[in-house]
């Protein structure tokens, strides 16, 4: 009965807080999620990133609004976003003008699987094809950040080109990525990645937290010890905020720089990642998100980014 009657709760927060996220954040008009919205301002950014987006369409499909979800897909499609003859999606657009026209390798990646996952198998290949041609790196076996950006691989890019590889059923593809993931970015039980896209500052390294986990709740159906391992540095580094019960943003190894940034995305991607590994943490992480994070008063999650508090949620239900 106690685990029927959490579930239900897990799923009347889920309703109040996607409800509530609609209100502030959806376009009615374009059928798509604005940037950000600010609780003590009332201020929209009415920004519209195919990233954010592509992670709001997987998590309302994962939560059972596929209708909502597939009503998005078709609006990214028809929108500016969308580069009609490079089938890619562009990064940003603002009052029906084009903010950002970089294809961002996360977003048309997250799209894939939207696409493999609701049914589209025509647009799924032909965003594959555009993808591999424009996005893959066929010598390194990895998927670049961007398109303007060719000479960045991160963890995060080729992480979520791994689950859409799976969408599409090729699992041997997703773990032979994974383990040039590995070959790449791991080093002494944890991903490290590149951040900055900014000349000079390629050597720049950090450890994120979400990187860490979100390859935890991926790469565990292939390499569970690896996982593990992994999970157990990161609980004892300073990314986890003991006094919070949060995980921070990043250390940069450079100089051992913390940044204490504590986000709902990057809590829920660890959430996820710690509940893949049935780690006895994640049920103090969810408290910790949701009376530190999350704002009663608005139904929100404190950032107010869109796909924030839908992944937040998905976290939280899982």
């Amino acid at each position: 009965m106690k685990g029927k009657k959490m579930e239900m709760a897990k799923k009347q927060f889920a309703s109040r807080t996607i409800n509530s996220l609609i209100k502030h954040l959806y376009d009615k008009k374009l059928n798509l999620f604005n940037l950000h919205y600010s609780i003590n301002s009332k201020k929209i950014d009415k920004t519209k990133t195919a990233f954010v987006n592509a992670h709001c369409i997987y998590c309302l499909n994962e939560l059972g609004y596929k209708k909502q979800a597939r009503d998005m897909l078709l609006a990214m499609m028809k929108s500016k976003l969308f580069d009609q003859k490079k089938h890619l999606f562009r990064f940003s657009m603002k009052n029906g003008k084009i903010l950002n026209p970089d294809k961002n390798g996360c977003s048309n990646l997250l799209m894939l699987k939207n696409f493999a996952s609701l049914g589209f198998k025509d647009e799924a290949s032909k965003l594959k094809k555009a993808i591999i041609e424009n996005l893959f790196d066929k010598n390194k076996g990895l998927f670049r950040r961007s398109v303007k950006d060719k000479n960045l691989f991160v963890a995060q890019t080729n992480l979520w080109a791994a689950k859409a590889l799976e969408s599409l059923g090729m699992k041997i593809e997703a773990k032979r990525l994974i383990k040039n993931i590995i070959k790449r970015f791991y080093q002494a039980d944890e991903l490290i990645s590149s951040s900055s896209t900014q000349k000079g500052k390629y050597k720049e390294k950090y450890i994120f937290s979400d990187d860490n986990f979100l390859f935890c709740w991926i790469a565990n159906k292939y390499y569970p010890g690896l996982c593990k391992r992994i999970a157990a540095k990161l609980m004892k580094s300073g990314l986890l905020d003991k006094k919070t019960g949060l995980f921070n943003r990043s250390i940069r190894l450079n100089d051992n720089f913390l940044n204490t940034d504590k986000s709902a995305y990057k809590n829920a991607i660890c959430l996820l990642g710690l509940k893949e590994l049935k780690h006895s943490y994640a049920p103090k992480l969810e408290k910790a998100m949701v009376k530190h994070l999350y704002n009663k008063k608005a139904n929100l999650f404190y950032d107010c980014f869109s796909d924030s508090n839908l992944l937040a949620c998905y976290a939280l239900s899982k």
